[in-house]
């Protein structure tokens, strides 16, 4: 009597070939039969699935956006420790479901960009407004003749910044004093600046000045009030902003408390999803 026989097909890496010809030999009840095909017959017997992912990259690229929104402006901020290792949230099956369910991606992603866009507005407007009060602070020395800066016909006017000895050096140049006045107007921490003038006729001797020494002109600023009258206006607009910042970085801190962990869940889900 013959026994039917059983096939049985075995797929191995390639480096544990030896190691199993040698157990199925030992065990002396399998007739071994290689099976040869050439390698593009093997390569379309195991190519890849085609499976997509982007319907799960969506999804956990615009929930990791909300999560990055609410670790910015959360309330409470991880300590010293915390911010030097990946932060984790750990939550019950039950409750990243629940997360799931109440955090609507696209919902929380749209509320999140609005935030972020009137914030980014508001610190634009903040930071623009001092560079304006800064650079009326530097023209501040003519007072109520601010306005007539670009009104002058007869007179080349211009301030430079200048930084440490070396940036002064223009000052021994024999031009200032005979053809260009020189005076310092205005110091911070950093700069001195100059006001300079010279009579507008023929060559001009300031601007020869300003470009054999390379100084760094300063924009003049359009101004139809006063000096001190368009700094108060300056200040009224900057409390203003930081007023109006001061409200958005609260609506955003209370954001990130209420859906912080929410999306914090929502977004494993996600990732485990397009993973």
């Amino acid at each position: 009597m013959i026994e039917r026989m059983t096939h049985v097909a075995v797929v191995a890496r390639a480096a544990d070939k030896e190691p199993l010809l040698k157990w199925l030999y030992r065990e002396r009840g399998f007739h071994v039969m290689p099976i040869e095909e050439g390698a593009d017959e093997w390569k379309a017997r195991f190519a890849n699935l085609p499976v997509s992912s982007q319907p799960g990259d969506a999804a956990a690229n615009r929930i990791g956006a909300v999560v990055a929104f609410c670790r910015e402006h959360q309330t409470r901020k991880p300590d010293f420790i915390d911010s030097m290792l990946p932060l984790k949230v750990v939550g019950t099956r039950d409750e990243i479901a629940a997360a799931v369910g109440e955090a609507d991606v696209d919902v929380l992603h749209d509320a999140t960009a609005d935030l972020r866009a009137r914030l980014d507005e508001e610190n634009g407007r903040l930071a623009r407004l001092a560079s304006r009060k800064e650079s009326i602070r530097q023209f501040a020395f003519l007072g109520d003749d601010l306005p007539l800066l670009h009104k002058l016909r007869h007179l080349d006017f211009a301030v430079v910044a200048a930084s440490g000895q070396g940036g002064k050096a223009f000052l021994l140049d024999d031009r200032v004093g005979r053809d260009v006045a020189a005076e310092a107007v205005f110091a911070d921490q950093t700069h001195t600046y100059y006001a300079l003038a010279a009579p507008k006729a023929g060559e001009s001797a300031l601007k020869a000045l300003i470009e054999d020494h390379g100084l760094n002109v300063q924009p003049l600023p359009a101004a139809a009030k006063g000096a001190r009258d368009e700094i108060a206006d300056a200040d009224r607009e900057i409390a203003e902003a930081e007023s109006n910042l001061g409200r958005l970085r609260a609506e955003a801190a209370a954001f990130a408390d209420a859906w912080g962990r929410k999306a914090s869940l929502a977004g494993g889900y996600w990732e485990r999803a397009r993973s």
